[in-house]
């Protein structure tokens, strides 16, 4: 059986697109450890006070970072204690919720089950048998459009996408509690701080995000 370092796993969702009914939901999340060696938030109510409001403006904002979704909605944070056994070691709630949730800036440009991977690098080179050295979330992303109806997503975006996902970081990283966002791992405790961001040019489909719709049917008779 493996073992963790202890830390937080700090966790962002709420509805894929009010434009559709029933609507799906979303969710990412990102380790967090109050030293670079590991170690939970001391406060994790207090972390999602400071945390509210700039993830609020960060789900909102334009500018030099990639929009979210006009459709899709931030509804609530959360932060859970991971203990040494991988499995939450306070009973206790430590959620921030936004109501009827912060709305995206950007027009929808594809389906909402496609998403972009943004991915975290450590300062660990990628190798075989080697653990946390890299992680990955799904952004809800479906206002990022296709680069002439292909797979790829336009060259315009990778970039402003990019700026997104530092900007995550750098509400994590500047919060109180030196907190620092990581990537861990459940084989043999091994916990490092992330280091870079890398956003690819395809899209991804993400099938939990395509469970809720019900798909309605036409038929005809043959001959």
């Amino acid at each position: 059986m493996g073992t963790w370092t202890a830390h937080s796993l700090f966790t962002f969702g709420g509805v894929l697109n009010t434009a559709q009914s029933p609507a799906e939901i979303w969710q990412c999340g990102v380790r967090i450890a109050a030293t670079g060696q590991g170690g939970a938030l001391a406060d994790p109510d207090a972390f999602l006070d400071y945390a509210a409001q700039p993830m609020h403006d960060w789900f909102n904002a334009g500018g030099t970072q990639m929009a979210f979704p006009t459709t899709a909605r931030l509804n609530w944070l959360k932060v859970g204690q991971i203990g040494t056994n991988g499995k939450y070691s306070d009973t206790a709630a430590h959620v921030h919720d936004y109501g009827s949730g912060a709305a995206g800036f950007g027009s929808p440009a594809v389906p909402d089950f496609l998403a972009v991977a943004v991915s975290w690098k450590t300062a660990l080179a990628i190798r075989k048998h080697q653990y946390a050295t890299h992680g990955r979330v799904y952004f809800p992303m479906y206002n990022a459009s296709s680069a002439s109806g292909s797979a790829r997503i336009d060259p315009a975006f990778p970039g402003p996408i990019r700026q997104t996902a530092l900007n995550l970081l750098n509400i994590i990283d500047g919060a109180p509690q030196n907190s620092i966002p990581v990537v861990a791992s459940g084989h043999a405790g091994e916990l490092h701080p992330i280091t870079g961001v890398r956003v690819g040019d395809v899209f991804d489909v993400q099938r939990r995000r395509k469970d809720a719709l019900k798909e309605t049917y036409i038929e005809a008779s043959f001959p």
